[in-house]
């Protein structure tokens, strides 16, 4: 590469919080701005908290955000909005950058960046497929199930490159007619270990009060179904009827089926068994996977599972469904159980409870964002083969759990 690259990158999916895939975003223009222009474009109503975990180098469009979580029908509006917006922003801008990258795979960020036109190089960051198990509404499942075919078509006839964190995502975009050549497999480092992200902030001060010392069971991900929060409930019961009687301790936003899993958890959470903490920032994120006993992830989909990895890094106990994702990014240390058996996943963690804390000698993948970075843009520059994985980045061994 010779001299600073200008890129773009569309990030058009926060409305509150952030998801693993932001964060992977974040963390690659965070070390790309050190030798290069970087902009992000947020949009109106984008997350706040994206903004902060980014370095001031990065010239980001701040926007503030609404103060409650959206329905589906108003996000699809918001999203609608934003998608026409953001044409007109690269439109407007054609041949002012020399590398744009989108953020995900949904229109919103990818139709953009096709649309910028006239620039060196183009990337898409694809997080995943579908599930093969149904947990959502069946016309939010047939919308995204049309625009990810959509998409794969339009792009196997484009020069855009393709990153994507496991393999089965990759043989579908193959099977759709995406060459084998345009697409990498792409890791993550782990989002604290590493320091990838912009975040000074101490933790929360009553959140280590009230959890230091004691024994609990965190869940940290967006209280959706696709991520197991219809799940949670059972789960739930079942450790807190066990033996180990531990705390349950609950991370993420969310919206309608955030406020069943809550209905549905009411009664221990008054009797203080489960307590819901909203989004917290990632050094409270950072010291609640440092001191938890357990990290349960009961997710029906996933790219990355950067916290599965995350917890596997921080030394602790991760108990996960069985995807595919998870077992190539981080295949040594979670406990994987069949995808919806909740009986199962409560047992393991059980199992888990009466144990001692793996403690973080135990190691787990520890990838090098700066190389992870360098690799990424390369590869959308066409100066390294696809067949950039994480298979000969270091990655250390820990013991079978």
């Amino acid at each position: 590469m010779q001299g600073p690259l200008r890129i773009l990158a569309i990030l058009n999916g926060s409305v509150r919080g952030y998801a693993g895939g932001d964060l992977h975003t974040v963390a690659v223009l965070n070390q790309w701005v050190a030798a290069n222009q970087v902009d992000l474009f947020l949009p109106w109503a984008s997350s706040p908290e994206v903004s902060r975990l980014l370095r001031p180098e990065v010239r980001a469009t701040r926007r503030t955000a609404p103060h409650q979580t959206p329905s589906r029908l108003v996000l699809l509006a918001l999203f609608t909005l934003r998608l026409f917006a953001t044409c007109a922003y690269v439109l407007s801008r054609r041949g002012r950058w020399d590398v744009v990258i989108a953020s995900s795979h949904f229109p919103y960020d990818a139709i953009p960046m096709l649309l910028a036109g006239a620039s060196r190089a183009a990337g898409v960051y694809w997080h995943h497929h579908l599930p093969a198990v149904r947990v959502r509404a069946s016309w939010v499942d047939g919308l995204v199930r049309l625009s990810e075919s959509l998409l794969a078509k339009a792009l196997s006839k484009t020069q855009v490159r393709i990153f994507t964190g496991n393999s089965e995502t990759r043989d579908w975009l193959v099977g759709k007619g995406v060459p084998a050549n345009a697409i990498a497999l792409t890791p993550n480092g782990p989002s604290f270990l590493a320091g990838p992200l912009v975040d000074s902030a101490p933790p929360t001060d009553w959140v280590v009060h009230a959890y230091e010392g004691k024994l609990f069971v965190l869940y940290c991900a967006r209280l959706s179904n696709l991520k197991g929060a219809g799940d949670l409930p059972s789960i739930a019961r079942n450790l807190i009827a066990s033996g180990a009687r531990p705390q349950i301790v609950v991370c993420g936003e969310g919206g309608s089926e955030a406020i069943a899993a809550r209905r549905a958890l009411a009664d221990l959470e008054m009797t203080g068994d489960v307590r819901f903490l909203g989004f917290v920032q990632e050094s409270t994120k950072k010291w609640l996977l440092q001191n938890a006993h357990v990290l349960i992830a009961p997710s029906y989909e996933e790219g990355w599972g950067l916290t599965v990895s995350d917890g596997v890094a921080s030394g602790t106990w991760v108990v996960a469904y069985d995807l595919p994702a998870l077992r190539e990014s981080c295949p040594v240390g979670p406990i994987f159980v069949p995808v919806g058996d909740v009986d199962a996943f409560s047992h393991a963690t059980v199992e888990c409870l009466g144990k001692r804390r793996p403690g973080m000698s135990s190691g787990g993948p520890k990838h090098d964002w700066a190389r992870i970075a360098s690799d990424d843009l390369q590869f959308v520059l066409g100066q390294v083969p696809a067949e950039l994985t994480w298979r000969d980045s270091p990655v250390a061994s820990s013991p079978q759990r």
